[in-house]
């Protein structure tokens, strides 16, 4: 006897399978109306919807049985599900895999099987629908195609939970973006209330500088999720029309109308490969895989900007600096890509003990200024090393650099060389006094027409 085999790729199977959170639930009208029409249909004494577990074959529905699972080893149905066509064993007793079946040998003594895999979610292969007999018969082709077109309806039966649940996530991440806009609309207001701190002001003009380039990184992850909602609202238009047509089935079997039913049939076939369902239906887990990544993309955005404009507590926290670094490029990258190619060339660090909100603001002034001295197309370099018991980092501009005589005054309160209106005067001062503030230095050299180097140096954490 051949054992059924075990495929490659079993734990996810299984995780598909257990995702409908089917098994060991009591029988369902919906099922057993299917393997009733298929025992009728076919003329066969046993006809079940089998779902093969990890060490077992259990029914969800099943005809002509007193029984609601059985080993999987012995099993026809673990063979079947791994089949790339529908399989048939016309004689069990003539087929050297199933011989000396247990099954075949002792009760229910089977000797014809025909049995059609069921697809789940992620289009992972979790079962079957079959038809047994107690005789050997043939199965031609037109019983084939129909056993096939009964397995179909059970796959959209077994998946309309999944869309509902589709649905239901998009539903959810509705609700998510909207919480999220308004977290975004809350720290604009508490920014607004902080303009009358210095601090807080100079924040203030380095978000009013990024607001644009803010508002596009999000708005690229909105524009795909509502690409891919509308994509999903056509799909369940689709779904839904082929549920209408497995209704008119339903109601043709019921009132007895086989010819019918079977023309029924033919169109739920013609129609599914139409609107190619199989891929709808794996394209439903990309979608909603996309939207995920989006809204996550969203989130993080909204979080760094949330980190760096709250008014910060004199908290000091051990974090890697580079951490730090991460969180303000999201937030200034936008402005950043269109003028510069940014480099970042990071070492091996130790922690540094900071307030990430005001170490922050350093990095975010040093990176505007950055893109601001490129005129047309450069370089931005973010380097950290260590020197001595320091944490070192560079934030170099290919830019227009700094005249010798305005370096001496750089970190000076009000010193800007940008004309009224462009700029405070306070960044490059406010970042002088966190870092002085945090046990640091921070300097500047710049070679007129190659560019400029501010390097930050902090105390590495002990």
């Amino acid at each position: 006897m051949l054992n059924a085999p075990v495929p490659d790729n079993e734990q996810e199977r299984l995780e598909s399978l257990r995702s409908l959170s089917i098994l060991d639930t009591p029988m369902e009208e919906r099922f057993d109306r299917i393997t009733k029409i298929a025992q009728k249909l076919f003329n066969v004494p046993v006809s079940t919807l089998s779902l093969v577990d990890s060490n077992r074959e259990w029914f969800k529905s099943c005809q002509g049985l007193d029984a609601s699972e059985g080993p999987r080893a012995i099993s026809f149905c673990g063979h079947a599900m791994l089949a790339d066509d529908l399989f048939v064993i016309p004689d069990a007793l003539t087929d050297p895999r199933f011989s000396d079946n247990p099954m075949v040998t002792g009760k229910p003594h089977i000797r014809f099987y025909a049995g059609q895999y069921l697809r789940g979610p992620g289009g992972h292969k979790i079962g079957t629908l079959c038809i047994k007999d107690y005789k050997p018969r043939e199965f031609p082709g037109e019983q084939c195609a129909l056993l096939k077109d009964l397995a179909v309806w059970v796959e959209m039966e077994l998946n309309s939970k999944e869309l509902s649940h589709a649905l239901e996530e998009r539903r959810k991440n509705e609700k998510r973006l909207s919480k999220m806009f308004n977290a975004l609309h809350k720290t604009h207001e508490e920014l607004k209330q902080a303009q009358m701190q210095i601090l807080q002001s100079e924040k203030m003009a380095s978000i009013g500088q990024l607001a644009a380039g803010v508002a596009h990184e999000i708005n690229n992850p909105v524009g795909f999720i509502s690409n891919n909602s509308e994509m999903l609202e056509q799909y369940i238009g689709e779904y839904t029309k082929l549920l209408r047509m497995f209704d008119a089935l339903k109601k043709s079997v019921r009132d007895g109308h086989i010819e019918k039913a079977g023309s029924i049939i033919k169109e739920i076939d013609r129609f599914s490969e139409d609107i190619q369902l199989d891929y709808i239906m794996n394209d439903i887990h990309n979608l909603l895989s996309h939207n995920q990544r989006g809204i996550e993309r969203i989130q993080k955005i909204v979080m760094d900007l949330k980190t760096f404009a709250r008014e910060g507590e004199d908290r000091m926290e051990l974090v890697k600096i580079e951490e730090i670094i991460g969180s303000i490029l999201s937030i200034v990258y936008n402005e950043l890509k269109y003028k510069a190619e940014l480099i970042k060339n990071y070492g091996t660090t130790p922690l540094v003990k900071c307030n990430v909100q005001r170490m922050g603001q350093v990095f975010i002034n040093l990176l505007v200024n950055a893109t601001q001295a490129i005129e047309q197309k450069g370089i931005i370099e973010v380097k950290t090393y260590c020197q001595g018991a320091s944490v070192c980092i560079d934030v170099r501009d290919t830019g227009k650099g700094i005249e010798e005589e305005h370096l001496k005054k750089i970190f000076e309160p009000f010193f800007t060389t940008k004309p009224v209106g462009k700029g405070t005067g306070l960044g490059l001062s406010v970042s002088y006094e966190i870092v002085k503030k945090h046990g640091g230095e921070i300097k500047v050299r710049s070679i007129i027409g190659q560019g400029t180097t501010f390097t930050v140096m902090l105390p590495a954490a002990t």
